[in-house]
């Protein structure tokens, strides 16, 4: 996530469309969850929209669905 030339503040919310999602297994957990950590680097929000059953489910049983905001 690299900040675009001239800008000096982060942006407030990051948003990831995870809509197409059909499959999504604990590897797959792994890159929203990179993401989440560079954004919390950032001081910004990583959202996840819209947030599928399947990727709630997968998020949840990996444990880590409390750190995303999830939308439906």
């Amino acid at each position: 996530m690299n900040r675009s030339p001239g800008r000096t503040h982060p942006a407030r919310r990051l948003v990831l469309d995870m809509g197409g999602v059909t499959f999504l297994d604990a590897a797959g957990v792994r890159a929203p969850l990179r993401c989440h950590h560079a954004a919390e680097q950032l001081g910004t929000c990583l959202e996840i929209r819209p947030a599928g059953d399947m990727v709630r489910r997968a998020l949840t049983i990996c444990r880590v669905a409390d750190l995303f905001h999830l939308t439906a």
